[in-house]
């Protein structure tokens, strides 16, 4: 893939201010093989990601999976240096070399 300027790609599937509800904690731990990875964001929200990738379309191809196997909410963020950013800010990023 040509330059993404340091951007990665994750999908999204869920965030909490507390406890993680017990059904969406059985579809998370259904993906762990997947590799979750939680983060607090500014909000203080937790949030848990899935994958990581440096093209959009691998990210989209898990989205469309988890959506499929139950994970309605998934959807795709982006980080540029640790930072969190929206896909379609990164898309912008990438396409404006």
């Amino acid at each position: 893939a040509a330059s993404n300027k340091g951007i990665i790609f994750k999908v999204q599937v869920g965030a909490f201010k507390e406890q993680v509800p017990i059904d969406m904690a059985n579809k998370l731990l259904a993906n762990s093989n997947r590799g979750i990875k939680t983060f607090k964001d500014e909000n203080g929200l937790l949030l848990y990601t899935i994958g990581e990738f440096l093209e959009y379309e691998s990210a989209n191809t898990l989205k469309t999976e988890l959506i499929n196997e139950g994970l309605s909410g998934a959807f795709i963020i982006a980080f540029k240096d640790g930072k969190k950013m929206s896909a379609a800010d990164a898309l912008n990023l990438i396409r404006n070399k």
